[in-house]
């Protein structure tokens, strides 16, 4: 089996080496030491040189001052395989063979690998550090340029630790490093990848993001003894997150989060709380908090090119699980895809028909410019879709292993996490070239996009490459000499949907269709006709429909 070590970084801090180890593809770890009294620093990542902002992590000022932990935030991302972690336990199971790879004076542009030993009663000052010993039978030792090197498992090169410090008395045959444990108190983020047996990783990396962003969080230590008292910790907890990762690693058991989550959610107010009770409602729906609504049932409108035809596929979705699917059949035009959608929609959504309703149609770009509000739920009775939200989604996102969905699913992540929607206006008269307008929005920021009029084809596929999870359009062109009447609009819609959680925009849009179709509303709500919402998060997925049989 071929290795991967281009995670094992060398850093140069204006003439200072020292080692680092990359987290993921933006983010190398080291020691504060190696660039301490430096703002920039260039990590040298599969032989590239790359600049770096240097963020402290602790207050560090010198030897033995606990917390001599620093980060890299690199100034573009590598392609190279970030290093993988061992869990919080890998030192407790007795001897283990270690290596470490630094960049010693003699040796700076090649490297040199020592071989260490430690035993799980090595810890020392509470586990801030750990002893490690040099293989008797190595010729290299500790020396400088091991500095920030990442201590990994000789067996499966999973890391456990930094490289930090090494003892000149015993001529670097002994030294310490700070292990996992000890790096995540001063950099939480590092528990992104750490593996634990509670909560699934993208779940609890969202937790933490959302947890660091609370602004008038309740006292961690509080919660914590009144939601187990039986715990009886006299541990003093920093954040939000800390207790969370105390309650989860002592417990081991989703349930026990949960009902530490529900505790919160008690105790924070407005975005706060619909932050923590959207996350509960995606991660933990059996554990949702009394009086937090359910996810809408929906109904998935999904248009995929297949082969030589292009196939339909209608699909209910109750708490999250299929419920009624018809399809695929073949459509040939936008003609038969009405006709056909209008055909199937009562009987897919007769279980569904006394629920909060929501009508998704995933599809190719080519048919984002159709009024699905306008169509018939029921052609008897006239009922339209726009009774429920309506939403247009990327049907290239329903494939979990394309690059669209990671993006999409960040971006989500995001945007939700801020709590508001408060997209970026884009003017029909936009300034920008094309690659102006593709750099413009793949900042990680931009999570929502309101154009003034219906955007370019080029423009759309631009915003559906890099993951934009949320976009407005009035589905007219702009064909006027002056752009007045389209300023008013983008200035009417943004306004009107910028402090709303993006939760809320489907049934936002909703009431502002029908709004302006109202005899006295619609005066003021004209900029709600023929409003088309892009509202697509890639987590809600259902099964993919099956390919049609031959006829």
């Amino acid at each position: 089996m071929t290795r991967d070590w281009g995670w094992r970084v060398r850093v140069d801090a204006s003439g200072d080496v020292g080692s680092g180890i990359l987290v993921d593809d933006s983010h190398v770890l080291t020691c504060a030491h190696v660039v301490s009294g430096h703002a920039r620093a260039t990590a040298v990542i599969g032989g590239e040189k790359i600049g770096a902002e240097v963020v402290p992590c602790a207050h560090w000022a010198q030897v033995d001052d606990p917390g001599d932990v620093a980060v890299l935030r690199l100034e573009r991302r590598t392609g190279v395989r970030p290093a993988r972690f061992a869990d919080l336990n890998a030192l407790h199971h007795g001897r283990v063979e270690l290596g470490a790879f630094g960049f010693p004076h003699d040796k700076e542009n090649v490297g040199s690998i020592v071989t260490l030993n430690s035993r799980r009663d090595m810890g020392l000052q509470e586990e801030e550090w750990w002893q490690l010993d040099v293989d008797a039978a190595h010729l290299e030792a500790i020396r400088r340029g091991f500095s920030g090197a990442a201590v990994y498992l000789l067996d499966s090169d999973l890391v456990v630790g930094m490289l930090s410090d090494t003892d000149r008395r015993l001529n670097g045959l002994s030294g310490r490093m700070l292990p996992l444990s000890s790096i995540r108190r001063y950099w939480q983020e590092l528990d992104d990848h750490i593996p634990f047996g509670w909560l699934e990783r993208e779940s609890r990396r969202e937790l933490r993001r959302l947890l660091a962003g609370i602004r008038s969080a309740p006292k961690a230590d509080a919660l914590v003894e009144s939601a187990f008292p039986f715990l009886q910790s006299e541990r003093s907890f920093s954040s939000l997150w800390e207790a969370v990762s105390y309650v989860g690693e002592q417990l081991m058991r989703d349930e026990a989060i949960a009902h530490f989550m529900t505790l919160l959610v008690r105790h924070v107010d407005g975005a706060d709380r619909r932050r923590l009770a959207d996350w509960m409602r995606r991660w933990m729906p059996e554990h949702l908090p009394r009086g937090e609504s359910a996810p809408p049932a929906s109904v998935i409108v999904r248009v995929d090119r297949r082969r030589d035809r292009t196939e339909l596929t209608i699909e209910s979705l109750v708490d999250g699980e299929p419920a009624v699917r018809r399809g695929p059949v073949a459509i040939e035009d936008e003609e038969t895809f009405r006709e056909k959608v209008e055909e199937l929609l009562p009987e897919v959504c007769r279980i569904t028909r006394r629920r909060d309703l929501m009508f998704e149609f995933a599809l190719p770009m080519r048919f984002f410019h159709l009024p699905f509000e306008t169509w018939l739920l029921d052609r008897e009775d006239g009922i339209e879709l726009r009774s429920f939200p309506v939403v247009i989604r990327d049907v290239k996102r329903l494939d979990p292993w394309s690059f669209r969905t990671g993006f999409a699913l960040e971006r989500w992540e995001s945007l939700r996490a801020r709590g508001e929607t408060a997209p970026r206006p884009v003017d029909c008269d936009l300034p920008y070239t094309l690659p102006e307008y593709r750099e413009w929005i793949a900042e990680e920021d931009v999570g929502a996009l309101a154009y003034s009029a219906r955007p370019s084809g080029d423009h759309l596929k631009e915003a559906l490459s890099v993951g934009m999870p949320v976009m407005f359009w009035p589905r007219a062109q702009c064909e006027r000499a002056t752009h007045e009447a389209c300023e008013r609009t983008l200035r009417n819609l943004t306004r009107y949907v910028e402090d709303a959680h993006p939760n809320a925009l489907p049934k936002k849009v909703k009431k502002l269709r029908n709004d302006a179709r109202h005899p006295i509303k619609g005066v003021t709500h004209q900029y709600g006709r023929e409003l088309t919402l892009f509202w697509d998060d890639p987590a809600r997925t259902p099964d993919p429909p099956l390919g049609m049989e031959a006829t």
